[in-house]
């Protein structure tokens, strides 16, 4: 089973969140909308690590599936919109896609934004946070099948060219 990652889930997994890799420990594989993926490039445009954690998305995403906004996503997006704006709810632009997009594929989405809570339809994944991200463990190789592999990646690793020289 596939969960699709918000922003937040994305930043937080990078972090190697423990709450958020015990939430995801149920599905098998991620993916990203591809919203979520231009969110966080954005916000690595400002971060002092974005070298190592432009290296660690590129490589996290050879292992992940991007959902591609198309025409029948338009047609979701428009009755989530529709929907939100009629019971006076409306949620950030982007998570409009967002939740398009995990409605539109039958995904839960992991998120800690409780504005997510209002769209009919989408599935909430949640997880508390201390405030601070603790780094996961890698998982061993024996459990690989019951997390996502990815998770033997959650932390930025050094580039390759380094590792070579």
């Amino acid at each position: 089973m596939e969960v699709a990652l918000d922003t937040n889930a994305l930043s937080d997994f990078a972090a190697g969140s423990d709450a958020l890799g015990e939430a995801l420990m149920p599905f098998r594989s991620l993916v990203l909308p591809v919203t979520v993926l231009g969110e966080y490039r954005f916000g690595l445009l400002g971060s002092k690590k974005r070298a190592r954690l432009e290296e660690w998305l590129d490589e996290l995403l050879g292992d992940i599936r991007v959902l591609e906004a198309t025409s029948r996503t338009s047609d979701v997006y428009a009755r989530v919109r529709h929907a939100l704006r009629t019971a006076g709810t409306p949620i950030p632009e982007n998570d409009v896609w967002i939740a398009a997009m995990a409605i539109e594929h039958r995904l839960p989405l992991a998120t800690r934004d409780k504005h997510f809570n209002v769209v009919k339809g989408l599935e909430i994944v949640g997880w508390q946070t201390s405030g601070h991200a603790q780094r996961a463990p890698p998982v061993p190789r024996a459990r690989q099948g019951m997390r996502p592999a990815v998770y033997e990646r959650t932390a930025p690793a050094p580039s390759s060219s380094a590792q070579r020289a």
